[in-house]
C-alpha cells in the first residue's frame, strides 16, 4: 500500500511538472520580443526616436516601450517639442521586465551621458541587440559598444566620427550595418529601413515586407549612394525666433507618429519656423499635472501648447485625416511628400530641395514628385 501511495503521488508530481513545463515553453513561445526605444530628456531627434517607435509598434508583433534616461518629459528635437514615454530607466528595473530584445538609440543632445552608456551595456551584456539611428551611433561609440566594429552614421558627420573615434571602422555609403549585437543606420529617413529591417529580424519576411507597403517603403535593403548630395546644404535661416514663422500643428487623438515625426523634422530644418501643438478636439482633453496632452496611434503623450501665445502664419491639420477614418497607412505614405511640398509651397524649391537632401529623402521620393 505505501509503495503503491508512492507511485501515485511520484505520478502525480511528474505530471505537473510536465504541465507546469509546457506551459511556461509556451508562453516563452508566444512572448513577443520586447523593443525598447531610448530618449534622453534633454534632447532627442524627432525621427530618430519616433520612426522606429511607430514602425514597430504598427507590425504588431513587439511589445515597444519608450524609455527616458530620467524622469520627467523628454524634448524632441529640431522641432522642440515635449513628449511624455512610458518610464524613465529607474522605473523600467521596478517593472519586473525581462531584458529587452532590441534597444533603439537616437542621436541625443549628449552623446557622452555616463548613465546612458551603463544602462545600455547592461542591456547589450544581457543579451539584447543594441541599435543606432543617425548620429546616436555616438552615444555606442563613447559607450565602447563599437570598439572593434563596423558601424555607419549620419554621412555628413563621416570625418568628424572617423577623427573623434578612430577604434571604430566606420563604414560609409550604407543605410545600415550590423556587426554582431550591434546596430547601426544612417541618417535621417534611414530610420524607416531600419526599422523594416529589424521587423524581418524578428517577426520575418513577410511581415516586413507587408510592414514595409504600409509605410510607403519600397526598398528597405541597405543599399545606399550619397554621392549624389552636396558638400554644402546651407541656406539662409533665423537663428532669432522672433523672426520665425510660426506653425499651428492641429492633432487628433491617435495621430500617427511618423507623419507628424517627418513633418516637425522638415519643417524645423528650414530655420524658419516655430511650433504650436494644438488639439483638434478641445472639448475631450486629457491632461497630467495640468497640462493638456494629444495619445499618438500607439500611446506617446504630445503635450499642447497654449493657443493663446501664438498668431499662426501657418495651420498644419493632423486631425481632419485622421478624425475622417482615413487609414493611418494613408497618412504615412503621402507625410514626407506633403512636408517637403509646404516647404516648397511656403518657402521655394531651393528650401525643399535643401531639406529633402538633408534628411536624405530624395533616395525614397524623386524630389519633383513633392512638388
Amino acid at each position: 500500500m505505501k509503495f503503491r501511495f508512492c507511485f501515485i503521488a511520484s505520478f502525480t508530481f511528474y505530471c505537473l511538472f510536465l504541465t507546469n513545463a509546457s506551459a511556461q515553453q509556451s508562453t516563452k513561445k508566444t512572448l513577443k520580443p520586447l523593443a525598447v526605444i531610448v530618449a534622453q530628456n534633454g534632447g532627442s531627434e524627432i525621427t530618430d526616436f519616433m520612426v522606429p517607435y511607430s514602425i514597430l509598434s504598427a507590425a504588431k508583433g513587439f511589445e515597444v516601450m519608450a524609455l527616458s534616461a530620467e524622469e520627467g518629459t523628454v524634448t524632441m528635437l529640431p522641432s522642440e517639442i515635449q513628449v511624455e514615454v512610458d518610464a524613465s530607466f529607474a522605473s523600467f528595473e521596478t517593472m519586473g521586465k525581462r531584458t529587452p530584445d532590441v534597444v533603439v538609440v537616437p542621436a541625443v543632445i549628449d552623446p557622452a551621458a555616463k548613465d546612458l552608456h551603463k544602462w545600455l551595456k547592461q542591456q547589450a551584456d544581457n543579451g539584447a541587440l543594441v541599435v543606432s539611428i543617425c548620429e546616436g551611433v555616438q552615444v555606442l561609440a563613447e559607450s565602447g559598444l563599437l570598439n572593434g566594429k563596423q558601424a555607419t552614421g549620419y554621412f555628413f558627420a563621416d570625418e568628424f566620427r572617423k577623427n573623434k573615434y578612430p577604434t571604430v571602422n566606420w563604414v560609409s555609403n550604407t543605410r545600415y550595418v550590423v556587426d554582431g549585437s550591434v546596430m547601426s543606420s544612417s541618417g535621417i529617413s534611414a530610420s524607416a529601413p531600419a526599422s523594416i529591417a529589424l521587423v524581418e529580424r524578428f517577426l520575418g519576411v513577410d511581415k516586413a515586407l507587408q510592414v514595409a507597403k504600409e509605410f510607403g517603403i519600397s526598398d528597405y535593403s541597405a543599399i545606399h549612394d550619397v554621392s549624389i548630395y552636396p558638400d554644402s546644404l546651407e541656406i539662409e535661416g533665423h537663428d532669432d525666433e522672433s523672426l520665425r514663422d510660426n506653425y499651428a500643428m492641429v492633432l487628433a487623438e491617435g495621430v500617427s507618429e511618423y507623419a507628424l515625426a517627418f513633418s516637425l523634422d522638415m519643417l524645423a530644418r528650414t530655420r524658419q519656423a516655430n511650433f504650436t501643438l494644438l488639439a483638434s478636439d478641445k472639448e475631450n482633453l486629457q491632461s497630467i499635472n495640468g497640462r493638456d496632452f494629444v495619445t499618438t496611434a500607439h500611446g506617446l503623450k504630445l503635450f499642447l501648447n497654449d493657443d493663446s501665445v501664438t498668431d499662426p502664419n501657418w495651420i498644419f491639420n493632423f486631425g481632419d485625416n485622421l478624425s475622417n477614418k482615413v487609414k493611418a497607412n494613408e497618412v504615412n505614405l503621402n507625410s514626407n511628400k506633403t512636408a517637403i511640398g509646404r516647404i516648397v509651397k511656403h518657402l521655394g524649391k531651393a528650401y525643399g530641395d535643401n531639406v529633402a537632401k538633408k534628411v536624405v529623402y530624395s533616395l525614397e521620393l524623386q524630389l519633383d514628385e513633392a512638388y
